[in-house]
């Protein structure tokens, strides 16, 4: 399910951090990997909009594997109504294909080629009709706005997104990022 156990040195979730003080990947190097209620709750949070986004229309798949992820500690039922939107939205996204487009959650993806030894994981990928279009959920209560422009984030998500699946996205077509915020209502979009 959601976050890998392995993070990059440069991740994108962390580029806006080391775009400002290109030294603190090694500062940051030198104390223990740690965590915290909030990282462990948006975790929770990714694993049941991923489960929402795969099993859409497989209901009873989705009560299933939803079950074992209400016992965990951090659940909250509002997890479900973030999670509800988010993948509406993205299926509503999808409606706007002339055929159905493939439609990929947490999707590894490389851009060592522009940040040494960078990779990410998109929360979801979606590639139809010469469009690629990826999309980021963001489930923090903090009131701390995110954008979808100008976000390095989602710059390095793309192009880690548009290397791994060229082959499928023509050069002069469409490419979009999207962050969605459920929580604060809010969903930003930019086109590239």
């Amino acid at each position: 399910m959601a976050s890998p156990e392995i993070h990059a040195k440069c991740g994108a979730s962390n580029a806006y951090r080391y775009l400002a003080c290109t030294a603190s990947p090694t500062f940051e190097a030198q104390f223990p990997a740690s965590t915290s209620i909030y990282a462990e709750e948006g975790t929770l949070a990714h694993s049941i909009c991923e489960l929402f986004v795969k099993t859409h229309s497989d209901a009873d798949t989705m009560a299933k594997e939803l079950r074992s992820l209400q016992q965990h500690k951090l659940y909250q039922p509002e997890m479900l109504t973030c999670a509800k939107i988010y993948c509406d939205w993205i299926m509503e996204k999808a409606l706007g294909y002339t055929n159905p487009p493939a439609i990929m959650t947490e999707q590894q993806v490389d851009f060592s080629d522009v940040v040494p030894e960078g990779f990410g994981t998109c929360d979801c990928v979606m590639i139809g009709d010469d469009a690629l279009n990826i999309f980021d959920y963001k489930h923090g209560k903090k009131g701390v706005r995110v954008d979808a422009v100008g976000n390095p984030q989602m710059r390095l998500y793309a192009l880690g997104a548009l290397a791994k699946y060229r082959p499928f996205v023509r050069r002069h077509h469409q490419k979009s990022a999207h962050d969605h915020h459920p929580a604060s209502n809010q969903c930003r979009s930019v086109r590239g």
